[in-house]
């Protein structure tokens, strides 16, 4: 520029008007003109963006779900969401929402401030049965972490029970399942049972919140085997709890005997031929078992009871085999593998 100006000063005085000069003379201030605005032009951009970095800039928030806060049954099982929502209002009405699977969510370009973000977990009809609300200061050019701490959204939900056994080790079956709340109010429901097995049934309309269940199976009168279970019901949702009844105090079935003997029978080991048999009683109720006699080793080995070896009265029997000299196991009318498979005992009389 300033060799510019010197050429201009040595081939002539610049004229005073703008708009003309004498040929062969550069105006300076036509020059001017043209160089001035995009000058202004630089400097008051340069200047927007001074500002922009005093404001401060923008921020990343990193978030993730804890446990559900549980207000009752510890040991209650976590509800799963299918997906979450996360989302935030910030600084000048500036929003996200963001859905994912993923318990965690990692948000950018978020404006420098002061937010309130909200996260909830959505079962896999879209209905929210998990909620969690927080408040989180974003911090210019950093990332912010946030872990919302998530409630049961209140409503109400279903649980279905279900309980299966061994419809062979039952004569009649019944199951109940008693449901108690957080103020330890317990109601009992009797599920649909089938022959093969099964007991169902969905109780609905229950409010959200941790529930204890208690599973019985009874044959007849007399409870027989059970299970506890702890649930969360969340809402718009069904939960489900499963009992496998599996070892029950079998009822049995009552055999009644009139005379003065009744004979027993029962299969002999498939892997050897015992040297002989070992015949036990107990009264119907006790524990222990008493030894009545041996039976000798045969292919198909019976045994007769007679009024002068055991008194009348309610029995259940039992038999091992002698090999060797070594005793097996005690087989008893109540095991599973007897016939019929729920059991049975005697009640002898004389008449």
């Amino acid at each position: 520029m300033r060799k510019a100006i010197e050429w201009v000063v040595r081939r002539g005085v610049p004229s005073a008007h703008p708009a003309s000069g004498p040929p062969g003379v550069v105006n300076l201030s036509a020059l001017l003109g043209a160089v001035l605005p995009a000058v202004l032009l630089v400097l008051s951009a340069a200047a927007c963006q001074q500002a922009l970095e005093t404001r401060g800039g923008d921020g990343s928030l990193s978030l993730g779900v804890a446990e559900v806060a549980a207000k009752s049954v510890a040991d209650a099982p976590q509800p799963a969401p299918e997906r979450y929502v996360f989302s935030g209002s910030g600084p000048r009405g500036t929003e996200f929402s963001v859905v994912t699977t993923d318990e965690t969510q990692t948000v950018s370009a978020l404006a420098a401030g002061e937010w309130t973000v909200r996260a909830e977990g959505l079962n896999a009809d879209g209905e929210p049965v998990l909620a969690g609300e927080a408040a989180v200061t974003i911090e210019p050019y950093e990332q912010t972490a946030l872990e919302l701490v998530l409630e049961l959204v209140d409503g109400t939900g279903d649980l279905r029970v279900t309980a299966e056994w061994n419809p062979e080790h039952t004569l009649s079956a019944e199951v109940r399942a008693t449901v108690t709340n957080a103020d330890d109010e317990a109601t009992t429901y009797v599920l649909n049972v089938q022959a093969d097995g099964l007991g169902e049934r969905v109780i609905t309309g229950l409010s959200t919140g941790s529930y204890r269940v208690s599973v019985q199976l009874y044959d007849g009168d007399e409870p027989i085997g059970g299970s506890a279970h702890t649930v969360r019901v969340v809402n718009q949702s069904v939960v489900s709890v499963g009992a496998e009844l599996s070892a029950l105090n079998k009822v049995g079935k009552l055999i009644e005997v009139r005379g003065e003997s009744f004979t027993i029978g029962w299969d002999p080991p498939e892997e050897t031929a015992p040297d002989s048999y070992r015949v036990y009683y107990r009264t119907r109720g006790e524990y222990h078992w008493a030894l009545l006699s041996e039976a000798e080793g045969q292919s198909s080995p019976r045994f007769t009871v007679t009024a002068e070896l055991l008194d009348y009265g309610t029995y259940e029997l039992a038999v091992s085999s002698m090999t060797g000299g070594q005793e097996s196991q005690m087989h008893s009318s109540m095991c599973d593998e007897a016939q019929p498979g729920s059991g049975w005992y005697v009640q002898w009389s004389a008449e």
